[in-house]
């Protein structure tokens, strides 16, 4: 789920 999120365009720490 976080890196679907990080896809759509959050925030670099979501990413991690």
């Amino acid at each position: 789920l976080s890196t679907a999120i990080a896809l759509i365009g959050g925030p670099p720490v979501v990413f991690l």
